[in-house]
């Protein structure tokens, strides 16, 4: 049996009432046992963090660990555990026909890592996107699931002029049907047009995700002082998720700023991290959390986006919360 004492940290978890309050926590054998406002444990091993902050673990819902054009890391790790993410979600670069290779990337980590289905195709690799929206079999999705159960928590559509084009808006029809089959949430990327992605975004509903929201691209949710056009607006008053997925040039400062200024705020806070922008200018999800609070978001809500009880695309008791600490934020950009 081990023990860990975690001493004077502030800590903050909106959910049970914990804004940057000073608490003690006695972790046993990887479990939380005790968070107290003084704890004492001469077995346990002794660490001291006053004055950091302590947070439920992070989640990172779209990584590209697996990406086709290079390969990523042997295990999620690095861009996992190792930077305080305690689950990351693949987004989209898993396919029905690779699901038994992922379930072993999956088991080979220590960061729980999920899936998102590619919409696109039910073949992976090179023939990802190879499929004609009517030729894409919906069951097909439903069958995987059942093989492995719990691994994939949603279907991932790229509805921009790079990978999909006019196809997009049939492909996000398409992953919003595969979703009511299987009783998961949809993940939308949008980009440059075609489609337009005021269009796509009429399709998703309560639950469903659209990603790189905050994107410099011309094609946009928003009016140019930074006002949510009507489908954006609709879309949050049904319940959509607005999620940053910063990327390579999918996140804009200058957007950003606008939008949070007319009370648009992001649900969710993701990296959209792969092997060609861990370098920068994505980096990490501390990285990307960094960036946001700079930008005016305060740290309490900053880490409400990344939390498991915000997270609401993803399924209740299937990603557990685990303690990470954190050394500050960085100004690194």
């Amino acid at each position: 049996m081990r023990k860990l004492l975690i001493k004077n940290g502030l800590l903050i978890d909106q959910s049970n009432g914990f804004h940057q309050t000073p608490r003690d926590i006695l972790i046993q054998d990887g479990i939380i046992v005790a968070i107290k406002e003084k704890i004492e444990d001469p077995e346990a091993e002794h660490f001291d963090v006053q004055g950091k902050w302590i947070s439920p673990g992070w989640i990172d819902i779209h990584v590209h660990n697996r990406q086709l054009e290079v390969p990523g890391y042997p295990t999620v790790d690095p861009i996992g555990v190792e930077t305080g993410v305690t689950t990351v979600i693949e987004a989209g670069t898993v396919s029905v026909s690779d699901l038994a290779e992922f379930a072993e990337e999956s088991r080979r980590s220590q960061t729980r890592y999920y899936g998102l289905l590619s919409a696109h195709s039910i073949y992976g690799k090179e023939k990802r996107l190879s499929q004609e929206v009517d030729e894409i079999d919906p069951s097909a999705y439903q069958e995987a699931l059942k093989q492995y159960p719990g691994l994939i928590i949603g279907v991932k559509v790229t509805a921009s002029a790079r990978r999909s084009g006019y196809k997009g808006y049939g492909v996000t029809k398409m992953a919003r049907k595969i979703a009511e089959l299987t009783g998961l949430n949809v993940t939308l990327h949008i980009g440059a047009m075609p489609p337009d992605p005021n269009g796509v975004l009429e399709f998703l509903e309560k639950g469903d995700v659209v990603t790189h929201v905050f994107n410099g691209k011309s094609a946009t949710l928003f009016q140019p002082d930074g006002t949510p056009k009507d489908p954006a607006a609709r879309a949050r008053r049904r319940g959509v998720l607005f999620d940053v997925g910063h990327g390579m040039d999918s996140f804009s400062a200058p957007v950003f700023d606008r939008v949070y200024r007319r009370g648009f705020y992001p649900d969710l806070i993701s990296t959209d991290v792969r092997i060609t922008n861990v370098d920068g200018p994505a980096y990490s999800l501390p990285v990307v959390l960094s960036k946001i609070m700079n930008l005016g978001m305060p740290l309490e809500e900053v880490l409400c986006c990344v939390h498991e009880q915000c997270s609401s695309c993803l399924s209740s008791g299937r990603v557990r919360r685990a303690a990470s600490i954190v050394q500050g934020r960085s100004d690194r950009f």
